[in-house]
């Protein structure tokens, strides 16, 4: 929990929320909560405050309550603190207890004001203690697995993908897994929160020294018995128990195989001494767009045996893979292949190199009757960009061969991105997914072209709720047309009165949404967005319109 709280310098007083802090523990002790809180005046003050059950509002007494570097406070009967001699400044509030965490959704359940004399009076932090869950991990046949690591994950979302990630530090998890015992059994004790609990065999040990490794090759299974994040059924706590979280998993670890690979291209230096001279950039599933982390013996490099370079812990799947390696003159390049692997192990799998390339083109008007400045205009593939020059040329130097989304800053307020051409196809129309639309690097060496349109709207709009409305993710989101062009969509924050407003809508019909919470870029995906399909408000928006708009707020439990 992280606040900060001022003096005006009319006198009165006012409460200012600021991000949070990620806070780690030590020994048994599990982080409660913590707090910003500013003094102002010039001589100390004290902190003070009372700490509750987030279920039952009753005070919790025994509570650690401290200011890193100034004598803790522990909490009485009442759950009251004081912090006295407190000089003036900045401070991490903490509270620390065991099995308990802090209750950081929801910011109106502790307050607080700076009074004369640099007093800071009247907290209230709202804490809840762990729930539990546990199961059993059981293989096909029914019988009891040990040794099965558990973990239970969150969903959160990458750039539209549905992912599962570990629990942050900040919600007061030390540790968020766990062993299956000899009778299959598992227990997590956790905050209030929303898990997907997954389990996966150990990994085999690696069986050839210096081959590069594919970290998680082993797939995780989730609660009740899929490797799908998307059909994995989430698992609520909110301080209680929640027992019967019971699903299978193979008993025999699923084979993975190791590839051999050529490299052509490589400098003279660099065949000697592989593991300086090339590295996997990349392992691609060619379906699902994820990329498979590789890791070596030293910085990710690979070491070479008598077959070539040796990539173990393989999959089963059909892969990009992308390797780089030092060529002649000193150059960094770049090759890519497509592989199967099936049944077994794949050898002399041969990966050309390619120098970087050097990507030109040019933005230009979509209509040629308007004028547009490109002044400022910048053009982005990767960590490689160029300004285009006044007449909307560019060139993006040395860029390695793989797929890029492609990115235009610093359009004039009223443009937007019509279309992007390559080779006279375009890429608007060929986008398919979520990495839509995307420059394949290598595979032809056509010219861009840029169609930049200036007659986008602008909308100004209100979310209902005002009172709740500040912070409030709000989205407008094209049709079904449009979904995997990126630009297409518009995103912001609500300010404090509840209002909003975009700029450069290109023409067309949209839905707008604002919600109280939302993982960032979720509404990128397909699924997720299926489930609110119809209930944002709708938007048509015509060539250079002005529309003004209500919106309604969805809540969490919407």
């Amino acid at each position: 929990m992280r606040f900060n709280l001022r003096r005006k310098n009319s006198g009165s007083h006012q409460r200012k929320r600021q991000s949070r802090y990620l806070w780690t523990s030590i020994a048994l002790a599990i982080l409660l909560g913590s707090g910003v809180v500013i003094l102002s005046q010039e001589q100390n003050g004290s902190v003070s405050g009372t700490v509750v059950d987030s279920h039952t509002q009753a005070p919790i007494a025994g509570v650690r309550v401290q200011i890193p570097g100034i004598g803790p406070s522990i909490t009485d009967e009442s759950g009251r603190f004081r912090i006295t001699d407190v000089p003036p400044g900045q401070y991490h509030l903490q509270a620390v207890q065991s099995g308990m965490t802090a209750v950081l959704e929801d910011p109106s359940s502790w307050s607080g004001m700076l009074v004369a004399g640099g007093d800071v009076r009247d907290l209230r932090l709202r804490m809840s203690r762990f729930g539990v869950i546990r199961g059993h991990i059981r293989d096909d046949q029914g019988k009891p697995l040990s040794g099965v690591s558990v973990q239970a994950l969150v969903l959160s979302y990458q750039k539209g993908r549905r992912v599962l990630v570990e629990p942050a530090l900040a919600a007061g998890i030390l540790n968020s897994s766990a062993y299956s015992n000899a009778e299959g059994e598992y227990q997590l004790a956790l905050p209030s929160g929303v898990y997907f609990i997954c389990g996966k065999m150990q990994s085999a040990v690696v069986s050839e020294a210096g081959a590069a490794r594919v970290m998680g090759g082993t797939p995780k299974i989730c609660y009740p018995g899929t490797s799908s994040a998307s059909l994995a059924t989430p698992v609520a706590i909110n301080g209680q128990e929640a027992p019967g979280i019971d699903f299978n998993l193979a008993a025999t670890i699923q084979a993975t195989h190791k590839v051999y690979v050529r490299l052509q291209g490589l400098a003279t230096a660099s065949q000697n001494f592989i593991a300086a001279g090339a590295q996997i950039a990349e392992l691609r599933d060619r379906f699902s767009q994820e990329r498979l982390p590789v890791l070596g013996p030293v910085n990710r490099g690979i070491a070479a045996s008598a077959e070539g370079i040796v990539i173990d812990g393989v999959p089963t799947g059909s892969y990009d893979l992308l390797m780089e390696g030092g060529m002649e003159g000193g150059v960094r390049g770049r090759g890519m292949t497509p592989i199967d692997v099936r049944d077994e192990d794949l050898h002399d799998i041969v990966v050309s190199l390619q120098p970087p390339q050097d990507i030109a083109g040019r933005v230009s008007a979509a209509d040629p009757t308007r004028t547009i400045s490109f002044s400022g205009v910048r053009v982005q593939l990767g960590t490689r960009s160029a300004n285009a020059e006044p007449n909307g040329t560019f060139v993006v130097p040395a860029v390695l061969n793989g797929f890029y989304a492609i990115t235009v800053d610093g359009l004039p307020p009223d443009a937007y991105v019509s279309d992007i051409r390559c080779g006279g196809v375009s890429l608007h129309e060929m986008a398919h997914d979520l990495d839509g639309p995307e420059l394949q690097v290598g595979l032809s060496g056509a010219s861009l072209q840029i169609l930049v349109a200036n007659n986008g709207g602008s909308i100004e709009g209100l979310v209902d709720e005002r009172a709740a409305a500040a912070g409030a993710t709000v989205v407008l989101v094209p049709d079904n047309s449009r979904r995997f062009v990126q630009s297409d969509y518009k995103a912001g924050v609500a300010r404090s009165d509840g209002t909003f407003s975009f700029k450069g809508v290109p023409p067309g019909m949209y839905q707008l949404f604002a919600w109280e919470s939302i993982p960032d870029t979720a509404w990128l995906n397909p699924e997720f967005m299926a489930r609110w399909e119809g209930r944002g408000q709708a938007v048509s928006m015509e060539a250079a319109g002005s529309v003004t708009v209500r919106a309604h707020l969805f809540s969490k439990d919407d």
